[in-house]
């Protein structure tokens, strides 16, 4: 209920985080009060982490064309190329009804590096490997059974450079669903899905600090349920979802404690 009489129907989305209904006060006139309301409208979208992007997501609006056009034209290479160890990983998009979504895996603690760390399916480039998508779509057979010929690659993102010496290509594909995959159980601990749209929700984002081998760096921290995206698949992630949003900036989000889950 607004000041002055005027009634607006919130939809469940816009609950806050403690489950209750936001509070506004606006002061209405006449002559340019539907401008003035739609103003809140927006503000409100924005202080919840909403905004147009976060029900713009969907089948409808990104399509495979769209994202082919959004991933295909970004600027070459950045200059880290040559700096660390060439590896590259599949950024799986799928679509589950009009929802796009976004396939990541959990690392066992088995393997060398990144121990029990939530993942994009990839690994270090072979000399066997025509080239480093060849590497990307190699791994993701061996660690999930994802068909290198079921894969639609929509484009690239820029080089990351990892902490831990990596130098991660990665690649954005549309991946058929369902899908019968086959994990490999020495590598993959399980699969996890997220709609794209909640990945874009600020709240779920932090930076902090992280020390490796004596070496100091900052890393993004996104908390979904159960889990934390952090590391070098936050920081990919990042880049993934500022192509989508322009407007997304995760480090301006203000520090919050939660615990790191996987």
């Amino acid at each position: 209920l607004l000041e002055g009489g005027m009634r607006f129907a919130f939809p469940p989305y816009m609950v806050n985080f403690s489950g209750q209904w936001p509070l506004i006060k606006i002061k209405s006139r006449a002559k340019n009060g539907k401008r003035l309301l739609s103003r809140v409208y927006y503000n409100i979208v924005s202080i919840y982490g909403l905004r147009n992007s976060y029900w713009e997501f969907s089948r409808r609006t990104m399509t495979p064309q769209r994202l082919r056009q959004l991933f295909s034209k970004l600027p070459p290479l950045k200059s880290s190329l040559g700096r660390g160890i060439p590896a590259a990983v599949l950024i799986p998009l799928f679509y589950e009804g009009p929802e796009l979504m976004m396939l990541f895996t959990q690392r066992t603690y088995l393997v060398k590096h990144h121990r029990g760390q939530i993942s994009f399916p990839g690994g270090v480039h072979d000399s066997t490997d025509d080239n480093l998508l060849t590497t990307a779509l190699r791994e993701s057979q061996e660690e999930i059974g994802l068909a290198p010929e079921k894969v639609d690659i929509l484009g690239f993102l820029n080089s990351t450079l990892t902490i831990t010496g990596f130098l991660v290509h990665s690649f954005v594909g549309l991946i058929p669903y369902p899908y019968e995959f086959r994990l490999n159980v020495r590598e993959v601990a399980r699969l996890l899905s997220f709609p794209v749209r909640e990945l874009l929700r600020p709240h779920r984002w932090r930076t902090g600090p992280h020390e490796w081998e004596g070496k100091r760096t900052t890393v993004y921290y996104c908390q979904m349920p159960e889990t934390t995206i952090w590391g070098a698949t936050a920081r990919i992630l990042v880049d993934f979802l500022a192509v989508l949003d322009p407007s997304f900036e995760p480090a301006a989000i203000p520090e919050a404690t939660f615990r790191i889950t996987s």
